[in-house]
């Protein structure tokens, strides 16, 4: 990606950052840093120079109470998208894009929500202290998430031979089914768990990488590119969970933007 595109998208991401922050702590909604975003912070103090966005994590309760009050304590050019709002959304994570951007996702062209560079709110849900029963559970994850990505039907062409048939016969599936059945579906599933789960969590839902979810409820204060933001106190576990030796650059190879080459971006026109 050229530099000074990826330069502007860190600009405006940081805004919305920014917007976050401020809003969550003024109305008592605690939040973290996570993943490539949390180890920027420890790392870099920002960005990761290839990365592209930016992922927070709320637990569930934090998670559901930002939705009530999202649109509420927001400016009006950011928009809070979630299948619990639209039917139309294909995730069971929210977005607040700027809608004063155009920032289209390959595989998600012909859905109807906000597409604008966005920050990512994940929820972080408890599960049962049981790995068999996590990998069965995040399995069945994994195949809804397979059908919600292929509803759309615009990830179709990016595959080839089989591949491409199981995307066209989910594509089928999906479309019989519906997105917002799909989606009511996992959340049901994941709420379940979460009442009746133990002390650890799943936020990618259908992956199998767990840390506790106490960690999630105990956050402090990290500098992130300028701004103060909200992140897990043990940093270390978190991180170690996530990546490993989350320390050592990886080759020069993977240091590399995941924005598909086919997204529509134009920074500077509203999205529709």
């Amino acid at each position: 990606m050229d530099n000074n595109l990826l330069g502007r998208i860190h600009e405006i991401s940081l805004g919305i950052l920014k917007t976050l922050d401020e809003a969550c702590r003024k109305n008592g909604i605690d939040y973290t840093i996570a993943y490539g975003t949390m180890l920027g912070a420890v790392r870099h103090g920002g960005f990761i120079p290839w990365d592209d966005d930016i992922d927070l994590v709320m637990t569930k309760e934090n998670y559901d109470k930002f939705l009530l009050v999202c649109d509420d304590i927001l400016p009006d050019y950011l928009k809070v998208e979630c299948a619990e709002h639209n039917p139309d959304y294909p995730f069971n994570f929210a977005k607040v894009a700027d809608t004063r951007t155009t920032f289209v996702e390959a595989d998600f062209r012909k859905l109807n929500y906000k597409k604008g560079v966005s920050v990512d709110i994940f929820p972080a849900y408890r599960v049962r202290d049981d790995q068999k029963f996590i990998k069965k559970y995040c399995k069945k994850n994994r195949v809804n998430a397979a059908l919600r990505t292929a509803y759309d039907g615009s990830c179709i062409s990016r595959f080839h031979g089989g591949k491409k048939l199981c995307f066209i016969a989910a594509h089928v599936i999906a479309k019989c089914r519906g997105l917002q059945n799909l989606n009511k579906s996992v959340k049901k599933r994941l709420e379940h768990e979460h009442e009746n789960g133990g002390s650890l969590s799943v936020v990618e839902y259908a992956c199998t990488r767990t840390v506790l979810y106490s960690m999630y409820e105990d956050t402090v204060d990290y500098s992130f590119d300028g701004l103060t933001v909200r992140g897990v106190r043990d940093y270390d576990g978190y991180l170690k969970a996530e990546f490993g030796d989350y320390m050592s650059l990886p080759p020069v190879e993977k240091r590399v933007c995941h924005i598909d080459k086919t997204s529509e971006i134009d920074l500077d026109t509203p999205c529709k």
